[in-house]
């Protein structure tokens, strides 16, 4: 398992050359499929965000410093801009970026908030929610699995979760280390 948090600004290498830094992952919010990372090009095409879907990514890729993928300039300069595709990922996509800090909400009352997303090896599932729990003394955190996720409220940035606060806060304890 891999930190979204962590693919953040980390540089972009294509097959000729140096791209830019990652800006963000959009994702499925039905499915947490991973559908895209937003690659920020910089002063590189006048600075243009641009989508790259996580196929084109070498793997594996989170030991590494830079992200290499298997497309050339060329390919990167004629993908989709971000702003160009803004109402497709508007209706269909969440951003990861967004998602952290958004609060927990389960059946019984707010639980904490999302302070990361663990991603699988592939870069192409969100495996689980970091929930930093509130109301405990050393900041305990939780992982919450897709499958507890009932709906991701945008407008209200909350994420509402199946069941209770005690059973969230009872989930299985996020080990960074692990």
């Amino acid at each position: 398992m891999n930190n979204a948090s962590l693919l953040l600004d980390k540089g972009v290498d294509a097959v000729d050359g140096k791209v830019g830094t990652v800006h963000d992952l959009y994702f499925d919010e039905n499915t947490w499929t991973v559908r895209y990372m937003v690659v920020d090009t910089g002063k590189w095409l006048s600075g243009r965000k641009v989508l790259v879907a996580p196929e084109a990514i070498v793997k594996p890729w989170h030991h590494q410093p830079e992200i290499a993928i298997k497309l050339t300039t060329e390919q990167i300069r004629s993908g989709p801009d971000l702003d160009a595709t803004m109402p497709m990922v508007d209706q269909k996509l969440r951003s990861a970026n967004e998602l952290a800090g958004y609060h927990v909400q389960a059946a019984d009352g707010e639980v904490g908030e999302v302070d990361d997303l663990l991603l699988d090896d592939e870069l192409s599932r969100i495996l689980f929610l970091v929930v930093e729990v509130k109301g405990v003394l050393f900041g305990k955190k939780v992982l919450a699995g897709p499958s507890l996720i009932s709906r991701v409220d945008g407008e209200a940035f909350t994420v509402h979760v199946d069941g209770n606060r005690q059973a969230l806060k009872n989930s299985q304890e996020y080990n960074p280390a692990a």
